[in-house]
């Protein structure tokens, strides 16, 4: 062992990162995150902050592509998606509530 020379390097795909993610990228990220918390319980604003988050993803990515700004535009992406499938199970299950409720009044006349 003494007087041999190791000559250790890390594998191509475990590269770090070069750059730090822009602003506009953990704004994206943050407002996906909240995006998909919120769309489960209101679609409309879900959908609002999922919009502005990819938004704010594609623009953070322009200047400095990095992996946590493509992460956050898939977060918001998916905020926008869940959103819209919140809204629609929304819909579906008040129309739902709307047929058994007129059913149950026409049973009493």
């Amino acid at each position: 062992m003494d007087g041999q020379n190791f000559n250790y390097q890390q594998p191509a795909g475990l590269q770090p990162e070069s750059g730090k993610p822009s602003g506009m990228s953990i704004a994206a990220l943050v407002l996906g995150i909240v995006g998909i918390v919120v769309g489960c319980c209101s679609g409309l604003f879900g959908l609002i902050l999922g919009i502005i988050g990819v938004v704010l993803g594609v623009m953070g990515n322009k200047n400095n592509k990095t992996k946590f700004g493509t992460a956050a535009l898939i977060v918001s992406i998916v905020a926008c998606g869940w959103s819209v499938i919140s809204w629609i199970i929304g819909i579906i299950f008040l129309q739902s509530a709307n047929n058994s409720l007129n059913q149950l009044l026409n049973s009493y006349r």
